[in-house]
């Protein structure tokens, strides 16, 4: 039989769940690193195709410690990363069937996402189990107790939580869940790691821009989380622009600033490694955006 790199490959992940499986090597150390080789890299196609096969060892991971609180927080922020790299996909597509199928996709994945960060705060303390389920009131008794320790885990669940209720926009019972997540991320916004400061102000320059004014949302308060997050990225994130604009510019109709969040996206340059990957998604997100302005403005 002729060997080709796909047996290689498979053998090579093989081996790998092996020696997870019998010789419990350290998961931070993965999962870290792992998140690190993914930030820095510039190749979406590359990344695209070798995470599944990370996602699987995690899978068999957490068959053999389904306790480990570390390990359900990665393995959330994993099916995350995949899930931006898959959303490409739909703005690649050119058939609305294929898009839909990819969209199912995303709000699976964006569940399982979700579950396990859930998981993960729940294991490292027991306060926060169901906290999604959770009304207004007993989640902000619970966020008054909270801590800098608890933030990795929060900053996991809120950015999990967030994915899944923009994915299901038409859920009103979801939609009514954005004053608890609100409250994490402001929570957040107190969090002396910078990275969880950025994460909180995007993700609530989102929820802020989800509904108009009209309508009892409150998208000039979107648009201060997003100067914000610009603000503390310092410019070199290009997905704070395309969001920026896809969800603010785009509801208040301000075709200027739509334009112009989109221009510097395009045009920014991808020489800082935390945002390398991103920046190569919200570039071609950017560039999609400008080819459908004209369904908005």
């Amino acid at each position: 039989m002729k060997i080709t790199f796909k047996h290689i490959y498979v053998i090579l992940i093989g081996l790998m769940l092996n020696s997870v499986i019998s010789c419990s090597l350290p998961v931070t150390n993965i999962t870290s690193n792992l998140q690190l080789a993914i930030k820095n890299n510039n190749d979406i196609e590359k990344v695209y195709i070798a995470l599944p096969s990370y996602i699987l060892l995690m899978e068999s991971m957490i068959i053999q410690d389904s306790d480990d609180e570390e390990l359900l927080k990665a393995y959330s922020q994993l099916l995350s990363a995949y899930g931006s790299l898959e959303e490409t996909r739909i703005l690649r597509s050119q058939e609305h069937e294929d898009r839909m199928i990819i969209k199912e996709r995303l709000i699976i994945r964006s569940q399982s996402s979700l579950q396990a960060a859930q998981d993960a705060i729940c294991i490292w303390d027991a306060k926060y189990c169901d906290i999604t389920d959770k009304s207004y009131q007993q989640v902000e008794f619970l966020i008054q107790d909270a801590d800098e320790s608890d933030t990795e885990y929060l900053t996991a669940l809120a950015q999990a939580w967030a994915t899944w209720i923009r994915l299901n926009t038409e859920n009103w019972a979801e939609i009514a869940k954005i004053a608890q997540l609100k409250l994490l991320l402001n929570f957040l916004l107190t969090s002396e790691n910078i990275n969880n400061q950025i994460v909180a102000n995007i993700y609530l320059g989102v929820l802020n821009s989800l509904i108009p004014e009209s309508m009892g949302g409150t998208p000039e308060k979107g648009k201060q989380y997003f100067e914000n997050a610009l603000s503390l990225t310092e410019g070199k994130s290009a997905m704070v622009n395309v969001l920026y604009a896809e969800y603010y510019a785009r509801l208040v109709y301000d075709e200027m600033l739509h334009d112009k969040l989109l221009k510097q996206a395009i045009e920014m340059e991808n020489d800082q490694s935390e945002y390398r990957l991103m920046n190569v998604i919200a570039k071609e997100k950017a560039k999609w955006l400008m080819k459908t302005k004209r369904d908005y403005f």
